[in-house]
């Protein structure tokens, strides 16, 4: 699950948008690149291993840009 300030951007997983936060979605086992851009906002991504059955919770506030 995604959760990420301010509420509805778009993330995307490995370049592919998968939804808008707050937001929950499946994705295979392994490494994955989430990355967050909106108008406004310094880009944000992290990469975050996804291990089989298991679920990973992401949270984060994007910074304003000047």
């Amino acid at each position: 699950s995604v959760q990420i300030q301010p509420y509805g951007v778009e993330v995307a997983a490995d370049g592919v948008a998968r939804c808008k936060t707050p937001c929950s979605f499946r994705i295979a086992p392994g490494l994955h690149r989430l990355t967050v851009r909106t108008s406004g906002f310094m880009p944000w991504q992290e990469d975050v291993r996804v291990e089989p059955g298991a679920e990973v919770k992401v949270s984060a506030s994007l910074v304003g840009s000047h």
